[in-house]
């Protein structure tokens, strides 16, 4: 395990000058985050589960009125400035995979240009081609000399979620944040996308942090979970998948289309539990049609990238 730092929050709250009426992205969120293995942060769109990342990393926007706290270890995030992060963290101890291969790559340079270009900006010692060809190969790219010698567009984007898991590992971070890595990914490269993220985990010994409203990726490589809702978090623990406790997180699962024939693994949701004033099974009947219709975008658009 690198580094064995983790994250805690207590009682952070984020707000952006641009909301309606002021409302806060997050609101009083208090966790941790261990080092070792995945945590995910899962919850439906505008949970707060992507503004709780960029917080944890402190790269939150411009006009964000952050209270509370994030540590990393002994250091306090939330007082450091942009210039320190970067010199302290940014590209070095803390890495991400981006959610958009072709968007985060340049492309007018090779991929072995971009790989070795991480491992500057991360002041490792230089990259040399062997070394970024067994990388590559670890991660399922057997063809490495030509990946290297490729331009981005040249490759597929089950290849290029690949690239960008090497190339965050060849930074040699200890913590990886994966925003959203399998949207828009047809059912091959949504495979090996995981198998990435497990080689990364498993291998690299980084730890994850994996923000999601993919259930079925977030259950296959999270040791810890954190389900939010509203921004706020409702349930923590590593025994979720098979024992939820509040309502919300039962309600979610059940909204999942990918838990359609899994509901037996999730306590039954009662028809007058309540929660926020609102039957839960109502809430339930909202989440699957959002659901279903992430889903099917998400399908078009992975066809549009093959």
């Amino acid at each position: 395990m690198k580094d064995h730092l983790g994250f805690s929050v207590r009682s952070l709250s984020v707000c952006f000058s641009s909301a309606r009426d002021g409302a806060a992205a997050l609101s009083d969120v208090s966790a941790d985050f261990l080092p070792g293995g995945a945590t995910a942060i899962i919850g439906e769109s505008g949970s707060g589960k992507s503004t709780l990342g960029q917080a944890l990393f402190g790269c939150l926007p411009a006009g964000a009125k952050v209270t509370g706290q994030v540590m990393f270890g002994t250091q306090e995030v939330t007082a450091l400035s942009k210039a320190e992060l970067r010199r302290l963290f940014w590209g070095k101890t803390w890495n991400l995979v981006p959610q958009l291969p072709r968007a985060a790559l340049s492309p007018v340079r090779r991929i072995g240009q971009q790989m070795a270009d991480v491992r500057r900006g991360a002041r490792r010692p230089p990259l040399h081609a062997e070394e970024a060809r067994v990388l590559l190969e670890g991660f399922g790219l057997l063809d490495a000399q030509r990946v290297l010698s490729a331009y981005p567009h040249e490759l597929s984007g089950g290849e290029l979620q690949r690239v960008l898991s090497a190339m965050a590992a060849c930074s040699e971070a200890a913590w990886i944040l994966a925003d959203e890595p399998t949207k828009g990914l047809d059912p091959a490269a949504w495979t090996l996308t995981l198998s990435s993220l497990r080689h990364l985990r498993d291998v690299c010994g980084v730890s994850l942090l994996l923000i999601t409203h993919d259930i079925p990726l977030a259950r296959a490589l999270a040791d810890h979970v954190i389900v939010m809702r509203a921004g706020r978090v409702v349930e923590t623990g590593t025994d979720i998948w098979t024992h939820p406790t509040h309502p919300y997180t039962q309600a979610y699962f059940a909204a999942q289309p990918e838990f359609l024939t899994e509901r037996k693994n999730a306590r039954p949701v009662s028809a007058t539990e309540q929660m926020d004033g609102k039957n839960v099974q109502e809430e339930a009947a909202v989440l699957v049609a959002d659901n279903i219709v992430k889903l099917m975008r998400d399908r078009v658009s992975g066809q549009e990238m093959r």
